[in-house]
C-alpha cells in the first residue's frame, strides 16, 4: 500500500514538473516580479500618483506621461515598465498619459488589486497628427 502511494505521488510530481516546464519553454507563463516590503513596513508600490482600490479595467488619465507603474495585489508588487501582461495583470497605455490596468482575482496566485502607483516622465511620445486633406474650392 505504501509503495503504491509513493508511486502515485512520484507520478503526480512528474506531471506537475512537465506542465511547468512546457509553460516556461513556450513562454505562456511569465513569473511576476515581486518586491519584498521595505524595512519597517509599508509598500514598495509607491509612485508619483497612487490610486487605492481595485481599478481593474478602468482607464486613468493624467496631465503627465506615465512611464512606469506598479500593481499591489495581496502581498505581491508587480512592476511594469512596458505594456503587456504577466499572466495575471495586463497594462496598456504606458508611454502616454492614459493607462489601463486589468486582471487579478482569478485564482490563488492572481490576487485582487489593492492599489496602483504611477510614475511620470517628462514627455510622452508624440502621436502623429494627420495632415489635413485638401478640400475642393467651388
Amino acid at each position: 500500500m505504501r509503495r503504491k502511494l509513493v508511486w502515485n505521488l512520484g507520478l503526480a510530481a512528474l506531471a506537475v514538473a512537465a506542465l511547468v516546464a512546457v509553460q516556461v519553454l513556450t513562454g505562456t507563463v511569465t513569473p511576476p516580479v515581486v518586491a519584498s516590503p521595505p524595512p519597517g513596513g509599508g509598500s514598495t508600490c509607491e509612485g508619483d500618483a497612487k490610486i487605492d482600490g481595485n481599478i481593474s479595467g478602468q482607464q486613468k488619465c493624467f496631465a503627465r506621461c506615465v512611464t512606469r507603474l506598479c500593481v499591489k495585489a495581496g502581498t505581491g508588487v508587480i512592476d511594469f515598465t512596458s505594456n503587456g501582461s504577466n499572466g495575471c495583470y495586463t497594462v496598456s497605455g504606458l508611454g502616454t498619459n492614459c493607462v489601463t490596468v486589468s486582471g487579478g482575482g482569478t485564482g490563488p496566485t492572481c490576487k485582487s488589486i489593492s492599489h496602483v502607483a504611477y510614475f511620470f516622465g517628462d514627455t510622452c511620445t508624440p502621436t502623429p497628427t494627420p495632415t489635413p486633406t485638401p478640400t475642393p474650392t467651388p
